[in-house]
């Protein structure tokens, strides 16, 4: 395959510049991260995106994009007359599961695997199961995302099969349990089947 001679500083498209994936033609490594995608530098050479970039990207954004769908939540479907509320019991029921999760990193909970289990998945697997408290249905979307993610971290190296399969051990039954304790009585705020 033939290389595409490049002028610096113009446009070649969408590029995927991960850490690490630019090389200067003095053949200095040019640090950059999510905020330059698309975008390229003077004298720069992409490299290609390939199965372990592509996990790197995935395993940084699923979150954020977790995050955004709790905030989002509110406005969508039966409008939340008191939205802080709301985003008041998923802080709880997100921030609970993951300082856990955190605690049993730094404790060594399991000998041999120092990241049992996955605070990233945690964090995704909660979030799922808050969304999944007001809209059920989200499930379709949220599951495979959690799937994703998991597949993402062990790929990128970030964790292995056991610390992402922990999480989900973590994650969904502290959120589930956060989110019920949170409720006020004789109120449902949820305006879901789950809680």
């Amino acid at each position: 395959m033939a290389q595409r001679q490049h002028t610096p500083g113009t446009s070649r498209g969408l590029c995927f510049h991960t850490p690490g994936s630019l090389q200067a033609k003095s053949g200095t490594t040019l640090p950059l991260c999510g905020a330059f995608v698309g975008k390229t530098l003077p004298d720069a050479e992409p490299v290609p995106m390939d199965r372990d970039a592509f996990s790197h990207l995935l395993a940084d954004n699923i979150n954020p994009i977790f995050l955004a769908m709790l905030a989002a939540a509110p406005a969508v479907g039966e409008r939340e007359p008191r939205p802080w509320r709301w985003w008041g019991r998923c802080t709880l029921a997100v921030a609970v599961p993951v300082a856990l999760a955190e605690v049993a990193k730094a404790r060594s909970f399991w000998a041999g695997h120092p990241g049992f289990p996955s605070g990233h998945e945690t964090f995704g697997l909660a979030c799922a199961t808050c969304l999944a408290s007001r809209f059920p249905r989200s499930l379709l979307l949220t599951g495979p995302l959690c799937l994703l993610l998991a597949w993402a971290l062990v790929n990128a190296h970030y964790h292995d099969p056991v610390d992402a399969a922990g999480a989900l051990l973590l994650g969904p039954p502290v959120a589930w349990l956060c989110l019920r304790l949170a409720r006020r009585p004789g109120v449902d705020n949820t305006g879901g089947d789950l809680v």
